[in-house]
């Protein structure tokens, strides 16, 4: 048997398993009605109505549309949604870099990221940088939600929400098996099974994805791509459907586990000219392991026929470990991987090292990043229907307990190349790079009540925050941590966010939209010295104001958006280019501003086709443009020596997205075009250095489908169909490529 099908079996036969041994009498869901309560209150969009209703910018990418393109990279399943911008780095979505309205991109860490309505990142308040990130292969819909609507999650409401939906429990038996082969030995399968009955649920969603990677490696070529497994079980009680009340105990489960020989070494613009998918030699040894479990329970009761409440308990664990090039000595001087690459003209005999097949005395450092995190605690909302005079209220109220970690206990091991191959020269002590805890503890809660009178719709909400951030420094004079001795250092703070947006139906059609609020991030963890010890909370105040239209097969809106921060926050991490600190920085005053638009329509409706065929055409545009209103010198790697008038950096001014497809019943074919306009690495303004700039690129995506029969279809994608050679980012250290054209094709089976 191949090692890949010895990999994917296990989990594909044990959802087969589950799927084949559910009992055969008849099978019913909970009330449609009861289940629609639940899942307002564990999604921030719900579905295409309500959408039409939240006074701000909000956005699904529905199930249809992941579908459709059988998305495995988040950050192309967010290509359609205006407003977000992301920055890739593997080519595979393995460590996702969004961000909303001009935020930082890098680990996600400047927006709130959710699964069902959980905090999703390993430390959301401590360390909120993503080393892990939920699949896209478990996942229902996407949410995007911005503006006025983000207070209500928290913690961080400057710039919006991202909500995972994952696969809900089948309403009746059901086995769905998906599995795809296809470019650099990539293989992927996965399988959806579970059931409903008169008293409970099941489901189970398991998946293996390996690739050999689209770069080759110096001297040895090697692997380096992925081995992934995923696995998520639910199960659900339920009170029958004669019940007063209804009930329901939904219990969620989750498993990850991922080895990927991912570096943080990219190449020189010269190299990257003649060879994108090349890696130096050097950076043979790098790779990440990842281990993550998750568990969370769900409880709703209807206490009246007014009253609901909706409490979870959730526990989200990651360990992971990430051994990688983190620095270059040559005659005793060390050079950190960016500043290497910031400059290599300067630093010729460092690039030539990461170059060479042939070095001496201990030339490289590698890391072994090992952390550990936690984030656990349990949230509440109650939920209430009311009158009140001419008027129709939705109250929610709610609060959350939350403890988070980040466990830092790292070490850097020297090597020299010999003949092409790494050799060690010596292994550093535990935690002699990197022996620290950093820890959040959270209460947080929100109150928003929406207002319906006549044609008004007005939703004033306010959230508060008391967070307490701690940092313990052992220190590299006890690496084991086997005294007492460290320092510690502490912040609290109160903080109360305020917002308020409304919607007015012009016509049946036409919505005018808009809202102002506060905006929040929490501090970074105290640091040691300098500017870091006394990091400020994150401050903006917020606006935005459009138009919403929606009329049979049209729909399409505008926004403007304007982000005025009193304080910008930054993090100094090795992902950013940074000493990897983890320590925060103030940018101060920012101005943030852009548009954000939208038009759909089925041109098949329009031009009057028959009814046999669907001609579905997206498109959305972004235009953002942010700039620093005041000057400064900062260590922080993407800002540097700031003047009044610079530009932020890693956001493009125009982002443009076309989809259109043609389908049947049947068949269907679907093509998606991204442009991103060129950005700056480095906050500047003028013309861009070319070693600070990411040229403007278009990247397009085709897929196609065809129904065999009701159990069994077939079905092709093509990832950069164009093979688009561009530069995807330059952080940490170098140029790095974007995906190359990658073709894959596979089959879907639906076994009931």
């Amino acid at each position: 048997m191949s090692p890949y099908l010895q990999k994917s079996l296990p989990s594909a036969l044990a959802a087969l398993l589950v799927s084949t041994a559910l009992p055969s009498y008849a099978e019913t869901s909970p009330q449609p009605e009861k289940r629609a309560k639940v899942m307002e209150r564990v999604t921030v969009i719900g579905n295409k109505d309500r959408k039409d209703e939240i006074p701000g910018s909000a956005t699904i990418v529905n199930e249809e549309t992941l579908d459709r393109y059988q998305f495995t990279d988040v950050h192309r399943a967010l290509q359609e949604v205006p407003g977000v911008t992301v920055q890739e780095e593997d080519g595979y979505g393995l460590r996702p870099n969004i961000a909303i309205r001009g935020g930082r991109s890098n680990r996600s860490a400047d927006i709130t990221v959710m699964e069902d309505n959980i905090l999703a990142a390993p430390a959301p308040y401590a360390s909120p940088e993503a080393y892990y990130f939920p699949q896209m292969d478990r996942m229902q819909s996407l949410e995007v939600i911005k503006g006025t609507g983000a207070v209500k999650y928290g913690p961080r409401t400057t710039n919006g929400v991202l909500n995972m939906v994952t696969k809900p429990i089948p309403s009746k038996k059901q086995a769905d098996i998906v599995a795809e082969a296809g470019a650099y030995e990539t293989f992927r399968t996965g399988i959806t099974a579970g059931s409903s009955f008169e008293n409970y649920g099941l489901m189970l969603n398991a998946v293996h994805k390996e690739t050999h990677g689209f770069k080759d490696i110096d001297f040895i070529g090697g692997d380096t791509g992925y081995d992934v497994q995923d696995v998520l079980g639910k199960f659900r009680v339920h009170s029958s459907p004669g019940a007063e009340r209804y009930q329901e105990l939904e219990i969620k489960m989750g498993y990850y586990d991922e080895l990927s020989k991912e570096t943080y070494v990219g190449l020189t613009e010269e190299d990257f000219n003649a060879t994108p998918n090349r890696r130096y030699g050097a950076s043979q040894l790098d790779n990440m392991d990842v281990g993550a479990w998750q568990a969370a329970a769900t409880h709703f009761i209807e206490l009246s026929d007014k009253y609901d409440l909706t409490t979870t308990l959730y526990h989200n664990y990651v360990d992971r470990a990430w051994y990688k090039l983190d620095s270059v000595r040559i005659a005793g001087v060390t050079r950190s991987l960016s500043a290497i690459f910031s400059d290599p003209v300067a630093n010729a005999a460092y690039v030539a090292a990461l170059q060479s097949p042939d070095t001496a005395g201990g030339t490289f450092a590698i890391r072994d990043n090992a952390r550990k995190y936690f984030g656990q605690g349990v949230q509440t909302v109650l939920g209430t229907n009311y009158s009140l005079g001419e008027t129709q209220n939705k109250l929610e109220i709610g609060t959350r307990l939350h403890r988070d970690e980040e466990d830092r206990f790292q070490r850097d091991d020297r090597f020299d190349m010999v003949d092409g191959q790494a050799v060690f020269t010596s292994i550093g002590a535990p935690g002699s790079a990197g022996n620290r805890v950093q820890s959040a503890n959270a209460w947080s809660g929100f109150v928003e009540n929406e207002i319906q009178w006549e044609n008004w719709t007005v939703t004033p909400g306010l959230r508060f925050e008391y967070i307490n951030l701690k940092r313990r420094d052992y220190g590299n004079a006890d690496p084991t941590r086997a005294g007492t001795a460290l320092t510690v250092f502490e912040n609290d703070l109160l903080v109360w966010i305020p917002g308020a947006g409304a919607t007015y139906a012009l016509t049946d059609s036409w919505k005018i939209i808009g809202g102002v609020h506060k905006g929040f991030a929490p501090p970074g963890v105290p640091g040691t010295a300098g500017e870091a010890a006394f990091t400020k909370e994150e401050e903006s105040l917020n606006y935005e104001f459009g138009t919403r239209y929606r009329q049979g097969e049209w729909a399409g809106e505008v926004i403007g958006f304007f982000n005025d921060y009193k304080n910008l926050l930054g993090r100094d991490t090795l992902s950013s280019g940074g000493g990897g600190t983890g320590d925060a920085f103030n940018g101060g005053e920012v101005h943030v501003m852009g548009v954000e638009a939208t038009a759909q329509y089925d041109a098949a409706r329009v031009a009057g086709f028959s009814e046999r065929y669907r001609f579905p055409f997206t498109a959305t545009y972004t235009l953002t443009h942010g700039e620093f209103k005041n000057n400064f010198v900062s260590t922080f790697e993407e800002w540097g020596t700031v003047s009044s008038g610079d530009e932020l950096p890693y956001t493009p001014r125009h982002q443009l997205y076309i989809s259109v497809a043609l389908e049947t019943d049947e068949w269907g074919v679907s093509l998606g075009s991204k442009f991103v306009d060129e950005m700056r690495t480095v906050a500047g303004s003028g013309a861009i250095p070319e070693l600070q700039r990411i040229d403007s690129h278009v990247v397009v995506d085709i897929a196609a489908e065809y129904k065999i029969n009701d159990r069994f279809s077939a079905f092709t994608t093509i990832e950069n169909a164009l093979d688009e050679e561009y530069v995807a980012a330059r952080r940490p250290a170098g140029a790095r490529p974007g995906m190359p054209l990658m073709a894959m094709a596979g089959v879907k089976i639906s076994l009931w």
